[in-house]
C-alpha cells in the first residue's frame, strides 16, 4: 500500500482568494470568515484522515474493520471483479461518480451507531509517496464524524466571538456535502452535548466522560489514536484558529 503524500486542492488563478475559497467550498455563503474557517476545518479533517491512513490503516481495520480511505482505481477494480463474477462484461466505469455510488466501506457498529443513511464516497485528489497524482475515495461516515466533531469544537470555543458561527458553518457544510452531512453534525453535536453534560454531573476534571463517549461513536477502538488524532487535534486547531482570527 502506497502512502498519501498530500491531498491537493486546485485553485483558479483567475479568481481572487475569496472566490477561490467559495469555489472550494461550493458555497456562496456571504460571511468570508465563515467561508475561510470552513475551508481550514475541511482541509484539516482531510489531513487527519491522510495521517491515520498512512500510519494506522492496519490497526484501524484489524481492530474494527474500519477503512477510511482508498485509491479510486482499487475500489473500481473491486467492483468490476464482483460484476464479472456475476456474468457482467465490464472493464471500466464511464465516470468516477458511478464508482462512488456503487460501493461503500463497511460501517462498524461503533461508527455513528444511530446514523444509517446511505452516503456516497467522497472524491479527493492527492499525490502518493511516489509523486503520482491519484484520485482517492474517503469513507463518508468517518470523514463526516471527524468534520462534524471539528465544527462542533470550533463552534463552542469561538461562539463568544461570533454567535452566528455554527449556523454559518452548517450552511456551508450543506452546500458542499449535502444535507446528509448536516444530519451527521446534528447527531454528533447532540452526543457531544450529552456527554459533556454527563461529565459535568460526574465532576470530571479532564473531560473523561466526554472523551470516552465521543470515542464510542467514532469507530476508533484505540484510545491513544482517538485522543491524539480526533480529540486533541480538534482542540489545538480551534485554539490556533481562534488566535489567528480573533487574537485569542
Amino acid at each position: 500500500m502506497s502512502k498519501i503524500k498530500e491531498f491537493i486542492y486546485p485553485s483558479n488563478p483567475r479568481l481572487d482568494v475569496i472566490e477561490n475559497i467559495k469555489l472550494k467550498n461550493r458555497s456562496d455563503h456571504e460571511n468570508f470568515i465563515h467561508q475561510g474557517l470552513f475551508n481550514v476545518i475541511d482541509e484539516f479533517a482531510k489531513r487527519v484522515v491522510k495521517d491515520l491512513y498512512n500510519d494506522f490503516s492496519n490497526i484501524l481495520f484489524e481492530s474494527n474493520q474500519l477503512n477510511i480511505v482508498a485509491e479510486e482505481r482499487v475500489i473500481e477494480n473491486i467492483i468490476i471483479d464482483s460484476l464479472k463474477r456475476r456474468g457482467h462484461e465490464i472493464n471500466k466505469f464511464p465516470n468516477s461518480e458511478m464508482v462512488c455510488k456503487a460501493y461503500n466501506f463497511v460501517k462498524p457498529k461503533s461508527l455513528l451507531p444511530s446514523y444509517n443513511n446511505k452516503l456516497y464516497l467522497i472524491q479527493q485528489l492527492g499525490i502518493d509517496d511516489s509523486g503520482n497524482e491519484l484520485n482517492y475515495l474517503l469513507n463518508p461516515y468517518f470523514f463526516g464524524y471527524k468534520l462534524s466533531f471539528d465544527i462542533f469544537i470550533h463552534s463552542v470555543f469561538l461562539k463568544k466571538h461570533d454567535e452566528t458561527l455554527e449556523n454559518g458553518l452548517l450552511a456551508i457544510l450543506s452546500d458542499k456535502y449535502g444535507q446528509d452531512f448536516v444530519e451527521i453534525y446534528k447527531y454528533v453535536s447532540h452526543m457531544a452535548r450529552k456527554f459533556g453534560n454527563l461529565g459535568r454531573i460526574n465532576g470530571d476534571q479532564e473531560d473523561e466522560t466526554f472523551i470516552k463517549g465521543m470515542q464510542s461513536i467514532s469507530g476508533i477502538e484505540d484510545e491513544v489514536i482517538f485522543h491524539n488524532y480526533i480529540y486533541e487535534s480538534a482542540l489545538i486547531t480551534s485554539q490556533n484558529n481562534e488566535n489567528s482570527l480573533f487574537g485569542g
